[in-house]
């Protein structure tokens, strides 16, 4: 009878031992994304799938975000898991990425992988380790840098000085600096300026384009200036239709292509712009 008992038991345990699968990370869902100077800080939700007999009930998930080679990103779970057996559960992500050690080591068409370790107890066999993968595009990634490595708080129009005024149109004079603190160089290409009647920019009065590469490099701030031609005639029909001549305020647009790593972005800037058409002068609207 006991020798029965005990090949019932190794047959069970043998059975339970082959029946356990790791669990499946099905989806990442909601990423938001946070910065402070060279990190950043990404939230998201992992759907995690258990296809075990058993609940999982762990007190620690850890996460890492990697290539094949380096690991760029850390993190771990603030509260106990529980994932019911044959049953998909949601749980929260918080990784720390290097952002200067990702821009170095992956290239834009490289795949990387969100790996969760953690282990639970299971009945007879004790305790389970398990070790998963999923694998994510670098391009979101990438996407989410870039906007975190160009804002608008990092532009600074330092003034517009007037130029020379024509029949048919004016041209001024753009200084603006372009501050880069996220500890990555990075390009900007195609920079082009556009004023606005207004900041529904519905109507278009005067542009400018720097049709070169532009070098911002790591922690430091560039001085740049352009040259932008205002229509004057489509300027005053604007400030006559909108029946006002007094504190018209204009808008003013600052695009670009960011470059890193070969992946290219679009970024967008907008400042007010005060206008005096008596004296033809314009300044930012603080």
């Amino acid at each position: 009878m006991i020798k029965k008992v005990f090949i019932f038991l190794g047959f069970t345990l043998l059975f339970s031992c082959s029946t356990v699968k790791e669990p499946i990370l099905t989806s990442v869902n909601n990423i938001n994304v946070e910065s402070n100077d060279s990190l950043l800080f990404i939230e998201s939700n992992l759907s995690i799938y258990n296809p075990n007999w058993f609940v999982i009930k762990s007190e620690k998930l850890y996460y890492l975000l990697l290539n094949d080679t380096v690991s760029f990103a850390k993190g771990e779970s603030k509260t106990p898991i529980n994932i019911p057996s044959k049953d998909t559960t949601n749980i929260f992500l918080n990784l720390e990425i290097d952002s200067k050690k990702i821009i170095d080591s992956v290239f834009i068409d490289e795949k990387l992988n969100i790996r969760v370790l953690g282990y639970t107890i299971v009945p007879i066999i004790d305790t389970f380790y398990f070790d998963f993968n999923y694998p994510i595009e670098s391009d979101p990634v990438f996407k989410s840098l870039i906007e975190h490595f160009v804002s608008e708080d990092d532009l600074d129009i330092k003034s517009i000085r007037l130029k020379k005024i024509e029949l048919q149109n004016t041209d001024v004079e753009i200084l603006f600096d372009l501050k880069n603190s996220s500890g990555v160089s990075y390009a900007l290409n195609e920079v082009k300026i556009k004023v606005y009647d207004d900041n529904s920019k519905q109507l278009l009065i005067g542009n400018s384009l720097i049709d070169e590469r532009i070098l911002v490099r790591a922690d430091s701030t560039l001085n740049l200036s352009c040259d932008a031609t205002i229509n004057n005639l489509t300027m005053l029909s604007s400030m006559f239709s909108k029946k006002t001549l007094i504190d018209r305020v204009l808008y003013l647009e600052i695009s670009a292509e960011v470059e890193i790593n070969k992946l290219l972005i679009p970024v967008s800037f907008g400042k007010e712009l005060k206008f005096d058409p008596l004296n033809f002068d314009l300044k930012l609207n603080d």
